[in-house]
């Protein structure tokens, strides 16, 4: 893919959404802009303290999509998926770019898990803030 190619956007899923303050703790909140909400096809797993999600032609996953203002913040989301581009067999996910449902045809990057998804439980809603909103829920009642 030519750097002009490049999606200038990234969806994200789980951690790096507003709500769970990645953004900040990595220092590039104000590297990213956010767009408002997306959605894309795969499927969403409960891995414990965050999400993973696969390709899927039928599933839909929703997501947050920030236009990415800096390129260093590629960088540091790297490190916190745990995604090296040099060893990406041995990466925890892999980031691929994708054209999104919503906003339709938006072209973005995402970040796939890129691990055996059988010890998760699948997220029927596809979203991680109602998964992690129902979770906290039960666990208090």
């Amino acid at each position: 893919m030519s750097a002009s190619a490049r999606p200038r956007h990234i969806a994200v899923y789980g951690t790096l959404m507003r709500p769970f303050g990645a953004q900040e703790r990595l220092g590039i909140a104000d590297q990213l802009a956010y767009e408002g909400p997306c959605a894309f096809r795969g499927i969403l797993y409960d891995l414990g303290a965050y999400p993973g999600a696969v390709p899927d032609e039928e599933q839909v996953v929703q997501g947050e999509l920030f236009r990415i203002l800096d390129p260093r913040a590629m960088p540091a989301m790297d490190r916190l998926e745990n995604y090296d581009p040099e060893h990406e067999e041995g990466s925890q996910y892999l980031r691929r770019p994708l054209s999104l449902v919503e906003p339709a045809g938006q072209q973005a990057w995402i970040y796939w898990y890129n691990g055996p998804v059988e010890q998760g439980a699948r997220v029927p809603s596809g979203s991680w803030i109602e998964h992690v909103e129902n979770r906290s829920r039960r666990r208090d009642a």
